[in-house]
């Protein structure tokens, strides 16, 4: 009688405890699953804007601004050429604030097919240093293809919504 008592009483507080982890892991789940929603939202705004595909190419996650949140950096492409071969390159950085991810910057990262700017590309995020990979065109690269590689080391800056040089 005495075990029936006690599963009784206790079977509220364990329903309870299991639920509340529940939620946690759906929160944790719905917090990532966020990132995933305002990048898809934001390369189809961006197909909206300009009127041609966008391709998402690269996310890197990390924790850009140090509040020990993970933010996201994308690569994405804009096809300025369709059906042609003119394609943009840019970068987007993606702020998590309290599980909902806002677009703080957006950079041109070059273009593919010209010859005429250097490509950027997302490398890592580490401890807040956000390290980007340039393509430079030596002098007998083709239009497509540039041939020198450099890395650059860059810090967003919360107030100014701005990447400053570090090393």
């Amino acid at each position: 009688m005495k075990s029936h008592l006690v599963f009784i009483f206790l079977a509220p507080i364990l329903i309870t405890v299991m639920a509340t982890s529940q939620a946690q892991a759906q929160d944790g789940f719905l917090i990532e699953n966020n990132a995933e929603i305002a990048i898809n939202k934001f390369i189809k705004r961006q197909e909206k804007i300009n009127k041609v595909p966008v391709w998402l190419t690269k996310v890197v996650l990390g924790d850009i601004n140090g509040d020990g949140d993970e933010d996201a950096i994308i690569e994405y492409t804009v096809n300025l050429g369709y059906p042609g071969n003119l394609t943009s390159l840019y970068l987007a950085i993606f702020i998590n604030e309290r599980g909902k991810f806002v677009v703080k910057k957006k950079i041109d990262a070059g273009s593919f097919g010209t010859a005429m700017e250097n490509e950027i590309e997302i490398e890592s995020i580490k401890e807040g240093i956000i390290t980007l990979k340039i393509y430079e065109f030596g002098p007998d690269d083709g239009p497509c293809c540039p041939s020198k590689e450099r890395y650059e080391n860059y810090k967003y800056i919360k107030g100014h919504n701005n990447l400053i040089k570090q090393f």
